[in-house]
């Protein structure tokens, strides 16, 4: 089998496994959070965006006061979640799930019902949110299983690269 990289150059063996390599280590992402101190945030939260690849993604939530959701499921990805500040419940169909304070969370599989909010009113709540994507084909995106809680704002997206798919308008 061979690998051919451009109309001029065709690469085979040890050549194609370092090919293979250099190509997915000019990919990789170094990124940081810190709160931006302009933002000003009144019935919705921002989500920073930190990294993403084809498989998963990482952000921080931030969240000012409340931050309750619906009930949901996302099919197609499991959400590591860890409170970075604040403390936040985790509901699910049979009642609370659990409650979790800074460097505290919960890995929620794909399919898994849930809804969450700030068990800290006093304090605004950052939540690093690590999403990973299934390889497997069922409907992206997320599932409510009823209406939203309260009408809110759309969120936030801070620090996200200008051609993200997200903040792309749809035609």
């Amino acid at each position: 089998m061979t690998t051919t990289l451009d109309k001029d150059s065709t690469i085979r063996g040890a050549d194609k496994k370092e090919a293979f390599h250099r190509a997915a280590e000019k990919r990789a992402e170094s990124f940081s959070f810190k709160r931006p101190d302009e933002v000003e945030l009144v019935d919705q939260k921002a989500v920073y965006y930190l990294a993403e690849s084809d498989i998963c993604g990482a952000t921080v939530q931030i969240i000012p006061e409340g931050g309750d959701n619906n009930m949901h499921y996302h099919p197609d990805s499991e959400g590591f979640w860890m409170v970075l500040q604040g403390r936040i419940r985790f509901h699910g169909p049979d009642g609370v799930i659990g409650e979790y304070g800074q460097h505290e969370g919960l890995l929620m599989p794909r399919n898994c019902r849930y809804w969450f909010e700030s068990a800290d009113p006093s304090t605004e709540l950052h939540l690093l949110h690590i999403d990973a994507n299934s390889r497997q084909k069922v409907k992206n995106g997320r599932i409510d299983l009823g209406p939203r809680r309260k009408e809110k704002k759309p969120n936030m997206r801070l620090s996200y690269p200008a051609d993200h798919r997200l903040l792309k308008k749809k035609a």
